[in-house]
């Protein structure tokens, strides 16, 4: 196996179990959060079945850096995170999606220990992988909402605490700019240096502003900060550089998927439903997140856990869904018109809702 495709799958793992460990309560199913399955045979009571798939998913993460001449962990990494995701689709975050196309190209390796021309392809997928990243969420992020809402969001806890930090709003709109430059500066060897340079500060403001000093310290975009970050070094950071050897995709058909996911699908969000989670959509300002709206005189009683998320006015209780997910789950809701609809139905009978 190729020594740095082996480091990238270990970085890999390290980050999954970190991403599960500070996002618990999600994969366990132990939250009063909606679960949302993806079919309704699959809406248990119990979260036995999850804690089970769980256990599986950490056999799978372990065993995969032991014993990398076999796919059966790999395939255990996969299978297990994909049962979990159908027993609750907001299970699907952007750093699930990104990962899961990882594995799933890194799944070929077992069979390309003595194939170089096939190990080659397998690394240049990856480099794609980690190209359509920059190329999407700099692209979701050439938006009006981003500049005039979310810049000044992420920069506001700086701002407060340091007047001199005033105008670091406008260096926060930057951004989008700046992940589309890296592919450019990646592909080509003179500015990869630069370019390397540029990701590490990008990538340690954003785990900064984020992930510590952020008003909801969503942590949770530590880890996969840290897996793009190490993919950045191991994939471009030697003389070789962009390999373009991904033209010869149809020599592993099982590539093909995960680099249409990555690389073309996520267009599909700009033109009608298509999941923002998987078209690398995070901190966009494209995503609105409504309160769920009921009238006082439909709704029983309202747990004491939601007294933080919930506002009473003009005879209405609103709650606040994605405040809700974030503290429970330490990740927001996915994002799409069924799924809102499934989280309000579940919460009104949560709520014992009357109905009318």
């Amino acid at each position: 196996m190729n020594r740095r495709l082996r480091i990238l799958l270990i970085a890999l793992n390290i980050c999954t179990l970190l991403a599960l460990l500070l996002s618990w309560n999600l994969w366990i199913g132990i939250h009063s959060f909606p679960k949302i399955p993806l079919f309704e045979l699959l809406n248990f009571k119990s979260n036995a079945l999850d804690l089970g798939l769980v256990g599986l998913l950490l056999i799978g993460l372990v065993s995969s850096m032991f014993f990398s001449k076999t796919r059966l962990p790999l395939l255990l990494i996969l299978a297990s995170i994909l049962s979990l995701i159908l027993l609750d689709i907001n299970r699907l975050q952007v750093w699930v999606f990104h990962f899961f196309l990882a594995y799933s190209i890194l799944l070929s390796l077992a069979k390309s220990n003595k194939v170089l021309g096939s190990e080659l392809l397998i690394f240049s997928s990856m480099q794609v992988l980690t190209l359509s990243m920059y190329l999407w969420t700099g692209i979701n992020k050439l938006n009006a909402s981003f500049f005039e809402n979310v810049a000044p969001y992420i920069a506001a806890p700086l701002m407060h605490k340091f007047t001199s930090f005033i105008y670091f709003d406008n260096i926060i709109m930057i951004a989008p700019f700046l992940g589309l430059s890296f592919i450019p500066l990646l592909m080509i060897q003179k500015t990869r240096s630069v370019a390397l340079l540029s990701i590490m500060i990008y990538h340690g403001i954003a785990i900064f502003l984020v992930g510590f000093a952020g008003y909801n310290s969503n942590d949770i975009i530590i880890p996969w900060n840290l897996f793009i970050l190490a993919s950045a070094f191991i994939l471009f950071g030697n003389t070789h550089g962009f390999q373009p050897k991904f033209v010869r995709i149809f020599d592993k058909p099982n590539l093909i998927g995960p680099l249409l996911l990555a690389g073309l699908f996520p267009i599909l969000s700009h033109f009608g439903n298509y999941p923002y989670n998987m078209s690398w959509d995070v901190y966009s300002g494209r995503i609105s997140y409504e309160h769920l709206k009921l009238s006082t005189l439909d709704v029983e009683t309202v747990p004491s856990y939601l007294d933080e998320f919930t506002t009473s006015y003009g005879g209405f209780i609103y709650i606040d869904t994605y405040s809700w997910a974030m503290k429970e789950l330490n990740t927001p809701p996915f994002n799409h018109p069924w799924v809102d609809q499934e989280i309000a139905e579940k919460s009104r009978e949560l709520l014992k809702v009357r109905l009318r």
